[in-house]
């Protein structure tokens, strides 16, 4: 049987169909729909620029994600000439590095971390925030997770459903973390999208943290999100954009506005 042709580019054999949309996209197709959430997500920062530096958060919490993000935000670096700083546990850093380092044939510069504790949700989401701290003194840096709309609501339905607790602001696209600027730009894109592009491009990962480890009743919602992905990719989608207008709201913030830094 003849394969169906990418329904975005129409020359090359489709090789993944998006939940959410129902396109059928060949991997550069795939890639290229990935890259264009990274740049509309530092777009409103107005960066990249030619030269700047870009940060990279690598989580081991999300090991497969982080190695998406890394390629794609390599990808990203070699066009416009950046300088990458890696920040993460070893493990996750190297990683990461490695993979920036194949796009752009340099070794990006990297700062180890090591985050003792991510009570009480021990995962994506507040591991980004707690490594965060570690460049919250570096003036006009910006720094990019591989969080996605996935993370977002699995994260806040354990801190709704399990602890009684409010969702975190580090489920907002971008929030400042010292001087910091820390941007998701993912989080409107399903995790199995970037776990699809991991597994066509071959791209290693690192097995070395589960994330809600201990958390009692984490499985029974993480079932719930993968089935929702499953079976209603757009109630994720609908969730995380309520999700991030009513965290905007309550910080006095207009939703329809550009980022400026003045307002946070």
């Amino acid at each position: 049987m003849t394969p169906s042709l990418c329904t975005a580019c129409g020359r090359r054999p489709a090789v993944y169909r998006r939940r959410a949309s129902g396109e059928a996209l060949c991997l550069k197709c795939l890639e290229r729909a990935l890259t264009k959430a990274l740049r509309r997500g530092l777009a409103s920062l107005a960066s990249p620029e030619y030269g700047s530096k870009l940060v990279f958060i690598s989580l081991r919490s999300s090991p497969i994600a982080s190695s998406g993000a890394a390629h794609l935000l390599g990808t990203l670096a070699k066009k416009y000439s950046n300088d990458v700083l890696v920040v993460g546990h070893p493990d996750a850093a190297d990683l990461a590095a490695g993979l920036i380092k194949e796009v752009v044939k340099e070794r990006p510069e990297v700062m180890y971390v090591n985050v003792s504790s991510l009570e009480p949700v021990p995962g994506p989401v507040s591991e980004a925030r707690a490594v965060a701290e570690a460049i919250k003194e570096r003036g006009g840096v910006i720094a990019v997770t591989p969080i996605t709309a996935t993370d977002i609501l699995l994260d806040s339905l354990i801190r709704l459903m399990i602890y009684g607790m409010r969702p975190c602001e580090c489920a907002l696209p971008r929030y400042l973390v010292g001087d910091a600027v820390i941007v998701s730009p993912w989080s409107r894109v399903l995790l199995t999208d970037i776990n699809a592009y991991v597994a066509l491009r071959g791209l290693p990962i690192v097995h070395s943290m589960r994330a809600f480890a201990g958390v009692k009743g984490a499985d029974k919602v993480k079932n719930l999100v993968a089935e929702l992905e499953r079976r209603s990719p757009e109630t994720i989608y609908r969730f995380v954009k309520f999700l991030q207008a009513v965290l905007l709201s309550d910080r006095g913030i207009p939703q329809n506005g550009g980022f400026s830094p003045s307002l946070w």
